[in-house]
């Protein structure tokens, strides 16, 4: 593929400049041919913009709705957002839907009003969001549609919409959607015709523990989906990522050491494209634009260091303050800062023996941990250790931290 010209950014970019992640639409395409999927990273791994590239880039069979739920603050707004995307899709890409059963519940109380002007916002339709959103699910199944057409519901930053409701108060209408949402799906699955895809900044399990450990709840909505992470890119896809991005005029000495540069750059950000873009961005900001070795280096430096730069970073400490109990909060943080001090894969005995927690919360925040993307688990034998998923992430802790 031919290079193209981008510059540098931390925010959005169109769906068919987003670079790579070739196998990552391959493995969800396979996994989403019998199952839906949630999609767990921790921030600024490209999962937005690589759900985006998924849309644009879906097989002949696939047909694609992209939903951004953050800000949503109730089921009767989210099923107005269905509704009008969905009205939509009809217009601009032929998605067909005829809307019996959902006009049914609408003209039951407001009689014949058109599709287009229908609200589920109003106040006589609070009580009836369980109908309602069962009726739109069913009529997207009994949609007209191709033989052997699947279409893929992203559901992008679900989890902190119900994690919103929680905090507002509604902790009990966030329980029964989960479970409105779980027996809907699975009966539109069965179907083959509809998969859903879920994805946000923070973990479904974040907000389902705070559920069953704050408001009793004991559900599993998505405990028969496939999970799938986002990590880092291919060498040849991150390479051609620092291609794009120094067409954007960036300089250097001699074309002769352009190869070792852009891939000193690669290993930097050890190919994730956020940091790739954080570090071009930071030598055009700093060093004029020039790319050579030693900017490089101090671009890596500033962003570990640098507290405006390296905000980015401060948010995964500032995650698990936010997001978990002090005393869980307080042990995920205190064997971060020991791993983070170790040049060696630190074993789960050694972690139990230096932290000063009860075992079963240190087991319990190993597993979130892991859960959260934070650090990965190897066996030794039947000796487990721990070490961080991503080593910016670790030199930061340590820097900051630790």
């Amino acid at each position: 593929m031919k290079t193209y010209k981008l510059s540098p950014t931390q925010g959005t970019i169109p769906a068919d400049k987003v670079v790579g992640r070739k196998k990552d639409i391959q493995k969800l395409e396979k996994m989403l041919e019998s199952q839906s999927v949630v999609i767990e990273e921790i921030r600024r791994m490209g999962k937005t913009l690589f759900l985006q590239k998924y849309s644009a880039l879906a097989k002949e069979n696939r047909h694609v709705l992209y939903f951004t739920l953050q800000g949503v603050t109730s089921v009767n707004e989210l099923i107005d957002i269905l509704i009008t995307e969905l009205r939509n899709e009809q217009s601009y890409k032929g998605l067909k839907i005829a809307w019996d059963k959902i006009l049914k519940i609408y003209n039951s109380t407001k009689p014949d009003i058109d599709i287009g002007d229908i609200t589920f916002k109003l106040p006589e339709f609070e009580r009836k969001w369980k109908d309602a959103l069962a009726a739109c699910l069913q009529d997207i199944a009994h949609r007209k549609k191709k033989d052997k057409e699947t279409l893929v519901i992203i559901l992008d930053e679900l989890p902190i919409m119900i994690w919103n409701w929680i905090v507002n108060g509604k902790a009990e209408q966030a329980k029964e959607f989960l479970d409105v949402l779980r027996k809907h799906r699975q009966l539109l699955e069965s179907t083959g015709s509809v998969r859903f895809v879920v994805c946000g900044s923070i973990g479904m399990r974040v907000v389902l523990k705070r559920l069953k450990d704050e408001f009793s709840y004991t559900g599993e909505p998505f405990n028969d989906t496939a999970r799938y992470s986002i990590g880092a890119m291919s060498d040849e896809e991150a390479c051609f990522l620092c291609e794009c991005l120094f067409l954007d005029d960036f300089i250097i000495e001699s074309e002769e050491n352009k190869e070792e540069l852009l891939k000193s750059v690669c290993n930097y950000a050890e190919n994730l494209p956020f940091y790739i873009n954080r570090l071009f961005s930071i030598i055009r900001n700093k060093f004029d634009d020039v790319l050579s070795i030693k900017n490089i280096e101090s671009s890596y430096n500033i962003l570990l260091n640098d507290p405006q730069e390296s905000k980015v970073l401060k948010q995964l400490e500032d995650r698990i303050t936010t997001y978990y109990h002090e005393e869980e909060a307080n042990c995920m943080k205190a064997i971060l800062s020991f791993i983070s001090e170790r040049e060696k894969k630190t074993s789960q005995k050694k972690i139990l023996k230096e932290i000063n927690f009860k075992e079963d919360i240190i087991k319990e925040c190993l597993h979130t941990l892991l859960s959260e993307n934070y650090l990965i688990r190897e066996l030794n034998g039947t000796k487990k250790q721990f070490s961080f998923k991503y080593q910016i992430v670790k030199k930061w802790w340590n820097i900051n931290m630790a």
